[in-house]
């Protein structure tokens, strides 16, 4: 399935998008979709020629230039910026975001590194260094993992309990119209 897929409802249901996007429910399930990349990328270097790295390859590629940057736009330009403004003077909130921040830009210097190996991988040519490639996707990988245990457990629970109704529909109405829904 291509990213852009995901985003048009099933031809023939008569289903419309929702007007209104529940925000937190939707980073936790892109969350879960990232948990998945992270098992994908997996089986991708336990074997680097098996018969479906290919299409893994591309999917993972897919995912790392297409949707991972709208879900870190998502956190860091609409959610981190409603936070700070609400409980600017917190050094709790304060510094929760500025940790989500910083991780988004680490792990984007790798997701850099790993998506051009992902690319060769795509395309059927062999990577000058697989070593480096496996090392460097294991780590990103790891840090993925860790960075949403720490957003579901801590990060989004703080979201929902500072954020007003009001401040949940205007992000969930910001996230739409990035993602094209509305």
């Amino acid at each position: 399935m291509q990213t852009s897929d995901r985003l048009r409802p099933l031809t023939g249901t008569g289903q419309k998008w929702p007007r209104r996007l529940l925000p937190l429910e939707t980073l936790n399930y892109e969350h879960l979709r990232q948990k998945c990349l992270c098992n994908l990328l997996g089986r991708i270097v336990d074997d680097l020629y098996a018969s479906d790295t290919i299409k893994s390859a591309a999917w993972a590629l897919d995912y790392l230039e297409n949707v991972l940057p709208l879900h870190v736009s998502d956190e860091t330009e609409d959610l981190v910026p409603r936070l700070l403004e609400h409980d600017a003077a917190d050094e709790a909130v304060g510094k929760a975001c500025r940790a989500l921040v910083h991780e988004h830009e680490s792990d984007g210097l790798l997701a850099a590194k790993i998506k051009v190996g992902l690319e060769l991988l795509s395309r059927a040519r062999p990577l000058p260094r697989p070593l480096d490639f496996i090392v460097d996707v294991l780590t990103f990988e790891e840090n993925l993992r860790r960075h949403v245990a720490w957003e579901n457990a801590e990060f989004l629970p703080l979201a929902r309990h500072r954020l007003a109704s009001e401040d949940l529909s205007s992000l969930g109405s910001a996230m739409a119209r990035r993602h094209g829904l509305f």
